[in-house]
């Protein structure tokens, strides 16, 4: 008969336990379900390249339950789809941000960078503010190459997607800017 120690019945669980602690496993702190282009483009009242200028943090109501959100002032510089073409700015609404001590992170809302045109698909809320469609899959921000065309970037707060294939950040991001528009418009016809 094999005999256990007692120590070894404890400290055995316990390195088990310790082990798969030192484990890397890459967390997400948002989950969302892949849009398709056409699902993107067709929720968007207004696809637009817009340069953020200034926002401002308050308190909403949602449902009965306060939040902080942040009204970001978009320059419009090109209308891509959908647009109003009257409009020179547009107010976009994102969930999150700081009044005071106190603040909101939302995981999957985009970052609007002062002075760095995206191209954003928005839909007007009821309230008659902008939010970007399906978070952070309706935001690319725009990078400068050195033949001097803009290139769509994947928002860097980009949740993991569920089912990335197909979707609208896997087919715009990477794109040029004129490349990127004449899909739009031939996917919103």
């Amino acid at each position: 008969m094999h005999r256990v120690s007692r120590r070894a019945v404890v400290l055995t669980p316990a390195l088990f336990a310790f082990a798969s602690l030192l484990r890397t496993h890459e967390a997400f702190g948002a989950l969302a379900r892949g849009l398709s282009l056409e699902e993107l483009v067709g929720a968007t009242t207004s696809g637009v390249v817009g340069t953020p200028l200034a926002s401002e943090c308050r308190w909403a109501d949602f449902r009965g339950v306060r939040a902080i959100v942040t009204d970001t002032r978009v320059r419009v510089e090109e209308l891509l789809v959908n647009a109003d073409p009257g409009a020179s700015e547009v107010i976009v609404r994102t969930l999150g941000g700081a009044i005071g001590d106190l603040g909101e992170h939302v995981d999957g809302q985009p970052r609007l960078v002062f002075g760095q045109p995206s191209v954003l698909f928005l839909k007007r809320s009821k309230l008659g503010i902008d939010v970007v469609v399906g978070m952070a899959q309706g935001h690319y921000p725009l990078k400068h190459q050195k033949d001097r065309s803009l290139r769509l970037t994947r928002s860097p707060a980009l949740p993991q997607l569920v089912r990335s294939e197909g979707t609208a950040v896997a087919r715009l991001g990477g794109l040029e800017l004129t490349a990127a528009r004449e899909l739009c418009r031939l996917v919103a016809r």
